[in-house]
């Protein structure tokens, strides 16, 4: 599994603030991007979990067509790319 932008860019911002002593020592610039990655990733991780619960809908239905298909938009979620 690859790992999402968001949190390759949340690593560098978390990286670079212990380089310069706390997250109150960042640019401004990269605390921007921090807020702006914290939001991104809550959407993220809301999308995720609707989906995990569809899939376990599916599941109970016993409709495996649907559940890959939701299956892939959570692979697609979770590399990056729009689903």
């Amino acid at each position: 599994m690859k790992i999402h932008p968001i949190h390759r860019r949340l690593y560098e911002i978390h990286v670079s603030a212990n380089k310069l002593g706390g997250y109150g020592q960042l640019p401004e610039r990269d605390q921007q991007d921090l807020q702006h990655c914290m939001r991104a990733n809550a959407r993220l991780v809301e999308r995720l979990e609707d989906l995990y619960e569809l899939s376990l809908q599916a599941s109970y239905v016993g409709d495996t067509g649907w559940q890959y298909e939701i299956c892939a938009r959570i692979e697609a979620l979770m590399e990056g790319r729009r689903s």
